[in-house]
């Protein structure tokens, strides 16, 4: 542990005392847990990254391309000693997961000839499990402490990479109030996914079924139906179980329906169509695979009328449904989305209110100095000085 914190205190840049602590916790390892009550938005802690790595260009070998790859190769190329201290991937054995991590570790390592295979292989699992990725430029960055924390399905931190021009330093936030000693832990898996697909992926992915909070007792939120009763609000199952998913609550007219072994079938007949007229009919655009498509597909949705900006301002509203945090930061990405997209459709008022709102929950998570917030006021300004005095 002495050679572990000496690692974490050379990269660290965080001033003050620390606000987290390391402790071993049975069966977990490893786990970074709060020194002090921590209310929501509090910079924990912030790092110089042990790699910064550009992602290959879309010319390069397929098994180059990524930033794990980037990563990895990085590795390979320049060691980093404190990069031995972290942790490997726990793929559950036959898994589709474990298989195609061997495909691409045996083409990663044919695709890197001059070094040697087994050691190849290592850094590219290390990469893929603790590596972060970064926009403009596209690259892959490794972190120490920020490569520490916990899984938990409704995480209590989110980790960002800064500028390149900046160091590409990385930061955690607490994206909600975390009392003293309870772990700061992240999401390993996308969390707006239901809780049989998050686990199956945890199991395959890092050998654990997730007993979370969400997991355990939470409510489906992201399995979302048109409520029977109202015929509009969402409704959700208020289990994840077999028999709590029959019982539904909506979230609009506060109705709690208990549904036959028909009505269920129907529900989940929907669910696995591909007819999307068949899915608006039963599942609320907040059900994942509603937003799954719509995300995959935004670019197709006018911005003429506001249309585009519509369905950004629902992405929020569900994320907030899921995280209980107006002032999400995810949600606050969607909604200056949505406010550039009222913008190019020619409605200010509208523009103007949602890059307000966004630079609220971004001032909230990352500080008012933020690039986020600034980001905002700055097309704030804008919109104010076109429309004149």
């Amino acid at each position: 542990m002495d050679s572990l914190h000496s690692a974490i205190s050379l990269a660290s840049v965080a001033p003050g005392p620390l606000l987290w602590r390391l402790v071993s916790k049975e069966g977990f390892g490893r786990v970074l847990v709060a020194a002090c009550d921590l209310p929501a938005g509090t910079l924990v802690c912030s790092e110089r990254p042990l790699v910064v790595a550009p992602v290959a260009a879309a010319s390069s070998p397929a098994a180059l391309r990524g930033e794990a790859q980037a990563v990895a190769v990085a590795l390979l190329e320049s060691p980093v000693e404190a990069a031995a201290l972290l942790c490997s991937p726990a793929h559950g054995e036959g898994s589709a997961e474990a298989v195609a991590f061997d495909v691409a570790a045996d083409a990663f390592a044919a695709a890197c000839p001059s070094h040697d295979s087994a050691t190849a292989r290592h850094w590219l699992g290390v990469a893929s499990v603790n590596v972060h990725a970064a926009e403009r430029p596209a690259r892959g960055v490794l972190g120490l402490l920020t490569s520490m924390m916990q899984h938990d399905c409704t995480p209590s931190a989110h980790v960002t990479v800064g500028s390149e021009a900046g160091g590409s330093l990385l930061s955690l936030r607490t994206c909600r109030d975390v009392a003293q000693g309870e772990p700061l832990s992240i999401s390993y898996v996308v969390s707006y996914q239901p809780t049989a697909d998050r686990r199956a992926q945890l199991l395959s992915q890092h050998g654990f079924r997730c007993a979370c909070h969400r997991c355990e007792q939470a409510p489906e939120l992201v399995r979302c139906f048109v409520c029977h009763s109202c015929g509009e609000a969402p409704s959700s199952p208020v289990a994840s179980d077999d028999d709590g998913c029959r019982s539904l609550v909506c979230f609009g007219c506060g109705d709690t329906t208990s549904l036959d072994d028909e009505s269920w079938a129907e529900l989940l007949a929907a669910e696995r169509s591909s007819d999307l007229g068949e899915c608006m009919r039963r599942l609320h655009p907040y059900h994942h695979k509603m937003v799954a498509a719509y995300r995959s597909n935004i670019g197709r949705v006018p911005i003429a009328g506001g249309q585009r900006a519509e369905v950004y301002c629902q992405f929020a509203d569900a994320r907030i449904r899921l995280s209980g945090n107006p002032l999400d930061p995810l949600a606050a990405a969607d909604l200056e989305r949505a406010a550039v997209c009222y913008r190019a459709a020619g409605d200010a008022p509208s523009a103007a209110r949602l890059f307000c709102s966004a630079e609220e929950g971004f001032v909230a998570h990352f500080g008012v100095g933020s690039l986020e917030a600034a980001r905002c006021r700055k097309a704030l300004s804008a919109l104010q000085a076109a429309r004149g005095p």
